[in-house]
């Protein structure tokens, strides 16, 4: 994870005028094709530069040796006006962990140069320190995320007004997702999150199921253990246990337990999270033959519990911490 993140200090404006560019192409571009569409603003070192923070955001992707948007932002950049584009790239900052871990500390009291710090070393970030709170601290200026009050910066509410509704629309989705995402590091701890980061789980699907927990219930508790699933898979992988075959929340929890990874009570709490999953996923109880209702206060009560247990599974099986 050393090299994954590497921060350079390209504006906000030059990463959304090279999205802009590309998702306008009828098919993807070769970098010489980038500069020369973009030669009157920035010099074609700088450039590259910006193609870098591009991929790490992932608002683009390489197609072989050229490049494309990601199909999640290239219809709506494309037919963004340019005043717009501070949304998008506001959408791609926090889902970037090392813009999180920031915002999480910023949100906690620390100022932006510690936090800063503490998010390169945590994230294990190569470079320097004056890069990386400058870039960070003007990256989340520019979203619309950090709000500066003299010398001090901290976190609002996001502001909403813009004239097109389907980007009010995004805004405000946007504020509920960002504040869900601090709300999980919180709960989960940055120690734990980075793990996640580096085990390539992105915590945005639960955050997104706990928003929307009220509106579907069911398949939000899905989705959300889902990712509980995923991380138990993952983790259990990265610490040697064989998890092959292992299919279900229940399965990989027990081969935890039968390894003297995690205690009895830690057993019974994944098991108990198994029973939601199997709930909200399968058709049909095979007892009954009858399908689960599940109502919204069900459903936000077992997500609420997925981050507790990850953040419990984690610090007993790496530091031996009996923590809940």
């Amino acid at each position: 994870m050393v090299d994954r993140f590497v921060l350079t200090d390209v504006s906000s404006e030059a990463i959304m005028n090279v999205a802009k560019v590309v998702s306008s192409a009828p098919s993807s571009m070769i970098f010489a094709d980038i500069a020369k569409s973009l030669e009157t603003r920035w010099k074609e070192n700088y450039l590259k530069q910006v193609i870098i923070v591009c991929l790490q955001l992932q608002i683009l992707q390489k197609d072989g040796q050229n490049y494309i948007v990601h199909s999640k932002y290239r219809d709506a950049v494309k037919r963004a006006d340019k005043d717009d584009l501070t949304v998008f790239f506001r959408e791609a900052l926090q889902d970037y962990p090392p813009f999180l871990m920031y915002a999480d500390f910023l949100s906690n009291g620390y100022s932006s140069q510690e936090s800063a710090s503490m998010a390169r070393g945590i994230m294990q970030i190569s470079s320097g320190l004056n890069v990386v709170e400058k870039v960070l601290r003007i990256w989340g200026t520019d979203a619309g995320l950090i709000i500066k009050d003299g010398d001090k910066f901290y976190i609002p509410k996001a502001e909403k007004g813009l004239p097109a509704n389907y980007v009010k629309d995004l805004l405000e989705a946007l504020d509920s997702e960002f504040q869900t995402k601090m709300f999980l590091i919180n709960t989960l701890s940055p120690e734990v999150y980075s793990c996640l980061t580096t085990l390539g789980l992105d915590i945005t699907d639960l955050a997104k199921a706990l928003i929307s927990y009220e509106a579907d219930p069911k398949q939000s508790m899905e989705k959300a253990l889902s990712f509980f699933e995923a991380f138990l898979s993952k983790f259990g992988l990265d610490i040697g246990i064989n998890v092959q075959g292992k299919n279900g929340v229940n399965a990989l929890v027990n081969e935890l337990f039968i390894s003297k990874k995690i205690l009895k009570n830690q057993q019974h709490v994944g098991n108990g999270l198994g029973g939601c999953r199997n709930i909200s996923a399968h058709g049909v109880d095979s007892e009954t033959g009858n399908e689960w209702n599940v109502t919204p206060q069900a459903s936000l009560s077992s997500m609420l519990m997925i981050p507790v247990a990850i953040r419990s599974f984690y610090l007993y099986v790496k530091k031996q911490e009996q923590g809940f």
